[in-house]
């Protein structure tokens, strides 16, 4: 595999049927293996720099690799779903979502077929109580000086309970979880999850690390689709406009 094919690869031998690409940047997913290659290949050929491998994770059902642009910018989670030896799903999820806004353009001058906006008529009100409790529901334990590394934002939360305040405002906006595959373990494992912003899915991997003492050291978010990411930032930003600096945002 070449360093621009990292995070965008796929064996055409091992693609389903009717294998499915959860696009990063589109409402609409991609159907088939013909057309999700050259979904994939349209990604690596604009997103504008080589990519490198962080890290992979291995299950009998799903696979994650982990990676990043050689300049730092952009990191993703390309997470692929198993039906026994084929592939069944591919999903590609993002951050940081400020630094996305060039390659979604080229990509969309390269392939403009799809879905690419929510209609204007979707509810973008925030609809927030502050008196509601907010639960970030870690089954864990999170370290006095764990760091958060949201796809939202771009500083990095840090300290236990500020951690645990971000995280909780951004489950109250996404909701119920349906739960995914969890990856790895020990000091580091990768989960998968879905929720639901006004009405619309969207896709979550979490890379999380743990100190020696099982406590939650550091998380990083990758989500998709950008459409919807980009409103769950507004809500998220307006529940946390007494809490965090505008330097955040």
């Amino acid at each position: 595999m070449t360093r621009n094919e990292i995070g965008f690869a796929a064996d055409a031998g091992l693609l389903a049927s009717d294998v499915i690409l959860r696009h990063p940047f589109r409402m609409d997913a991609v159907h088939g293996p013909a057309a999700v290659l050259s979904a994939l290949e349209d990604m690596r050929n604009t997103v504008g720099v080589e990519t490198e491998e962080i890290e992979a994770f291995r299950s009998e059902t799903a696979q994650a690799l982990i990676w990043r642009t050689q300049d730092g910018r952009i990191e993703g989670c390309t997470l692929t779903l198993l039906a026994g030896p084929k592939i069944a799903e591919i999903l590609i999820m993002l951050r940081p979502v400020h630094e996305l806004a060039g390659w979604r353009d080229r990509l969309r001058a390269l392939a403009p077929q799809g879905e690419w906006d929510l209609a204007e008529t979707v509810d973008r009100v925030p609809d927030y109580d502050p008196s509601e409790p907010v639960d970030p529901h870690f089954p864990f334990p999170v370290a006095e000086n764990a760091v958060f590394n949201s796809p939202i934002l771009r500083r990095k939360p840090r300290g236990a309970e500020l951690v645990r305040t971000v995280i909780g405002h951004a489950s109250a906006v996404y909701g119920h979880r349906n739960l995914g595959p969890v990856l790895g373990g020990g000091a580091r494992r990768v989960s998968y999850w879905t929720g639901n912003v006004v009405g619309f899915p969207v896709e979550m991997a979490g890379m999380i690390d743990f100190d020696a003492d099982g406590a939650m050291v550091s998380t990083t978010v990758f989500m998709q689709p950008m459409p919807v990411v980009e409103i769950f930032r507004n809500l998220v930003g307006y529940r946390l406009k007494d809490i965090l600096e505008d330097g955040y945002f």
